[in-house]
């Protein structure tokens, strides 16, 4: 918690100063000394008395804005006399939405997007101011404005606001028109930036991949509208921005796919399957932009679509996970956080209703304030939920960390039960009279036991396998000499330089020996291997033994299923790894059948302990299977057939063992 609350106050102070820089740069922006001030308000809106020609009829005494429907390679021509008397460094300007411009005064050409200096890269024009030098001696003259339809289809154009002015005043107007939408898309960026650094901070102690992907998504996206005000106009550079920016937008789609494959549980596949198809068409459009004359509105649609597909699939899952059939091993707060943030993507629907039913706008092309406001909404009611989820999951943290010195302890203690010991200094005190070699070597093998067992009861490092073989040994010379010639212990140690979690592998030999081997009349043998291979270093136990039947496996694993094993006073297992717990089994029965778990609310029957107590039951396992997961992310697999044995396979990701080893050395 300590950790948590240290860097909590960072991330706090930091998002309080970047709001501040905010603030201060929008101040000097708007109220700067780059433009002249001094002609700041010497400008008009230019939207009245334009003669519209299109389809070849001329519509006069047209207001501005407006909107025109023309096929591909159309033209719609608006035009107009400029004033009797223009003074020096005037100009006009409009914004141009994907449409091939030409400006005539008099038939002359004056003004085209594109011209000669236009990057040619991509046929995709940009959506851009343009502002357009009106000299003096276009006084009186007929100003035209041709706009031709670039589009596949025969989409609404549309044609904006028109100001005519001063250049300075012009600029500096457009700039404080912009600047909203541009802090609103730098805030997207801030917020998506503030949940990519809690996931690093956190990516240790919390699973942070859901927020690496939607802090992505969001700052991309944020990207994206800061880049639609347009505040940066007239940019040399303005182009190859537009260029990245729908570049960003085609990544929010299989970014918030990325989201759903790490947030939800039950649709994993089909999230995974939407990222790579969603990547796979962006890699085509972007490629393929540079010989195909792709339309704007297409490729907005296409990645506004897929985004809400993704947003969709997502919304489901949370739906499921709030207010469906509660999920084993769910707590109340998860399922409080999926309730709340399936709510919190209504925004969408909600206000893109109200978007369509209110206003006349491309929305495809243009973030309007009503859009821009639900996305600006969405984030920060993501971020504060977040930030919430990352606390508790923390505080949970802390409390398994707990849990688990105290399942330490507790297994510590099973291990040196007082009828253990008794048996065990029983046995050597008849071994001195009979044998006193055998004696001394049975007495330094407890000795090294129980030092083993105190030494590593608060060891949260890992030890080295080879430390933990050691153990076993004295453990299973013990035991040899108390079950003679039934208890047979062969060792195959290909690999031992790694690290394990301290009494994780001696307890699954006790297991093998007291519930598998020595139940039979007539004994068996354990077998104890270590080899690696490119990810893992893997530790097999294998004996041939009585292995499970349907009773014995639905006692120790019949409390998985119902989720009381989270809630088990001697470890807990967390919800998400219940699942994995039940894959990983692979347990038969006489005939070579799978057998069936039958769930079980409290296991109340003596089972496969782990712990050498008879006391203790299922519990040790589940202990084990905890510090194997929360000390070393090992994976555990379980095989067994009834009358011929169990395998118990633990898997150490190298990353970890050999880092663990490295921390070892190094103390």
């Amino acid at each position: 918690m300590e950790f948590f609350f240290k860097h909590t106050k960072k991330l706090i102070i930091a998002s309080i100063t970047l709001f501040i820089l905010l603030a201060i740069i929008g101040y000097f922006v708007i109220n700067g000394d780059d433009t002249n001030l001094t002609y700041k308000d010497h400008h008009i809106a230019y939207n009245d008395g334009w003669d519209l020609t299109i389809h070849g009829s001329t519509e006069e005494n047209v207001t501005l804005p407006v909107y025109v429907k023309t096929s591909k390679h159309e033209s719609a021509v608006l035009s107009r006399e400029l004033p009797d008397v223009i003074p020096d460094d005037s100009a006009i300007t409009t914004r141009n939405y994907h449409q091939i411009l030409e400006v005539r005064v008099d038939g002359e050409l004056i003004f085209s997007l594109p011209n000669e200096n236009w990057n040619h890269a991509s046929n995709i024009i940009s959506d851009e101011w343009c502002l357009i030098e009106i000299k003096p001696e276009y006084a009186g003259k007929t100003l035209e404005m041709s706009y031709t339809n670039t589009t596949v289809f025969p989409f609404t154009a549309y044609i904006g606001d028109y100001y005519f002015g001063d250049d300075n005043s012009i600029v500096h107007h457009i700039r404080d028109k912009g600047f909203p939408g541009t802090i609103i898309g730098i805030i997207m960026i801030s917020i998506g930036l503030l949940l990519f650094m809690i996931s690093i901070f956190y990516r240790k102690h919390t699973n942070q991949s859901t927020n690496t992907a939607m802090g992505l998504a969001f700052m991309c996206f944020g990207f994206w509208m800061a880049n639609r005000s347009k505040m940066g106009l007239f940019s040399a550079y303005s182009f190859y921005v537009y260029q990245l920016a729908l570049m960003a937008l085609l990544l929010v789609a299989p970014l918030v796919f990325l989201y759903s494959f790490f947030r939800n549980h039950a649709f994993k596949r089909t999230a995974f399957g939407g990222f790579i198809i969603c990547a796979l068409c962006d890699i085509f459009l972007v490629s393929s932009s540079f010989f195909i004359n792709y339309d704007i509105e297409i490729i907005c649609m296409f990645s506004y679509g897929l985004t809400a597909l993704a947003l969709t699939l997502n919304a489901y899952s949370l739906f499921q996970g709030g207010f469906g059939k509660p999920i084993p091993g769910q707590r109340p707060i998860d399922r409080l956080l999926d309730q709340t943030e399936f709510i919190s993507n209504l925004i969408f629907p909600v206000f893109g209703t109200v978007e369509l039913l209110t206003y006349n706008r491309m929305l495809w092309t243009e973030s309007s304030e009503m859009f821009m406001t639900a996305i600006l909404v969405y984030a920060f009611i993501y971020w504060f939920f977040i930030f919430w989820r990352t606390f508790l999951v923390v505080q949970d943290r802390t409390n398994v960390t707990k849990q688990l010195h105290d399942s330490r302890m507790e297994l510590m203690m099973g291990q040196i039960q007082p009828h253990f010991i008794f048996n065990t200094l029983s046995s050597i005190r008849t071994l001195v009279m009979v044998d006193p070699k055998l004696s001394y070597d049975m007495l330094y093998d407890f000795s090294n036991y129980l030092r083993a067992n105190i030494d590593n009861v608060t060891n949260l490092e890992g030890i080295k396998f080879s430390a933990e073989v050691e153990h076993i040994k004295s453990y299973v010379n013990i035991e040899k000499v108390r079950f003679g010639d039934r208890l047979e212990v062969e060792y195959d140690i290909q690999a031992d330089d790694f690290t394990v979690p301290p009494l994780s592998i001696q307890p699954l030999v006790e297991n093998a020996i007291k519930h598998g081997v020595c139940k039979k009349m007539e004994g068996g043998t354990v077998y104890l291997r270590s080899y690696e291979t490119d990810d893992f270093y893997v530790v097999e136990v294998d004996d041939n033994g009585i292995g499970f039947n349907a009773e014995s496996a639905s006692k120790v694993f019949g409390a998985f299923l119902t989720g009381n094993a989270s809630n088990h006073k001697n470890g807990p297992i967390s919800p998400s790894d219940l699942g994995t717990v039940i894959e990983s089994l692979n347990l038969l029965d006489k005939e070579g059948e799978k057998i069936q778990i039958i769930e079980s609310a409290i296991v109340s029957e003596p089972s496969l302990t782990g712990n050498g107590s008879e006391k203790h039951h299922s519990a040790g396992m589940m202990n084990i299977m905890l510090r194997l997961k929360e000390m070393s992310t090992a994976k555990v697999e379980i095989e067994s057939k009834e009358n011929e044995g169990t395998t118990i396979k633990v898997l150490f990701p190298k990353k970890v063992a050999d880092a663990g080893s490295d921390d070892t050395n190094e103390e």
